[in-house]
Parts: C-alpha cells; structure tokens; sequence
C-alpha cells in the first residue's frame, strides 16, 4: 500500500502508542518522524561523546556521516551544547594538554587543534596560554631526556 516502514527508538512507539500496521495522519506522521530522528541522532551523539570529548564540528561531521540531516543535527548539537556535553573551550584545552604531554609544540598543536574542527583562534589562545604554564624549551627538554632513558635501557 501507500504507507510508510520505519524503525523508532522504543520511547516513541511508547509515546506514540504505536503497532505494526498503525496508521497516523501525514501531519501526526512528521512529527513523531522527527522526534525519532532526533532520539536517535542524541543516541549517536552520547555513544561518541561517551569514549572521549568532540568538538562541535567534530561532532557534527561524525554524526552527519552516520546519516543524520538538518535540522536533527542542529537540534542535536544545540541540545548537547545546553546539556554541558560538548564545549570547545573545554576541549581545546584538555586536548592540548594531552598534546603538550606528548611533546608538542606551538605550531603542531594549533594544527592538531584545528584539525579537530577548534576555531583557529580558539586553538592559538589555547596554546599561548598552555606555553606560558610551561615553556616549548622546558617540553623539549623533558622529551629528549624522555628519549634518552628510553635509549637508554636499549644498550
């Protein structure tokens, strides 16, 4: 016939009191359409946000891959914005202290950042601020004598 087959999160056929073979008015139909979308995109969402942080562009471009559309994206990424689960500032900056640890530079780490979907800015305010904690002189150091215990124990 001339209906529709979908899949819905199990809250919506609960919400909606749905059954195989319900019929619903085009209007009723789009709507519950899109609030499953978004179920389904928050669901995405907090399966990826729950192995490490994104940014929002990262976020985005993941979530766009796994077939999700506007406006459920922009939905999506506003709701998890509001809910504290994605924040650039904070990830910029717990990103770059992970690059830091691992003997990063200033130019790499703005790279590395950017690469991330982090504002160019955002990342070069990020790691000025992260170099004057702590020198690119004194990283250096720290990772050739890193480098040289690990060589080392080789001989």
């Amino acid at each position: 016939d001339n209906g529709y087959e979908i899949d819905v999160c199990q809250e919506i056929a609960y919400q909606y009191n749905l059954r195989a073979g319900t019929f619903m008015e085009e209007e009723a139909f789009q709507q519950m359409f899109e609030e499953n979308q978004f179920r389904r995109c928050m669901n995405a969402a907090a399966r990826l946000l729950g192995s490490r942080a994104h940014s929002k562009s990262e976020l985005r471009k993941k979530l766009y891959s796994r077939g999700f559309r506007q406006p459920t994206l922009k939905t999506t990424l506003d709701e998890c914005a509001r809910l504290g689960l994605i924040n650039d500032q904070a990830f910029a900056e717990q990103y770059a202290h992970e690059l830091a640890d691992r003997g990063l530079g200033s130019y790499r780490m703005v790279k590395t950042l950017v690469d991330k979907g982090v504002d160019r800015q955002l990342a070069e305010n990020v790691a000025e601020q992260l170099n004057g904690e702590e020198h690119e002189k004194d990283r250096a150091k720290r990772l050739l004598n890193k480098k040289w215990s690990t060589l080392a124990r080789r001989e």
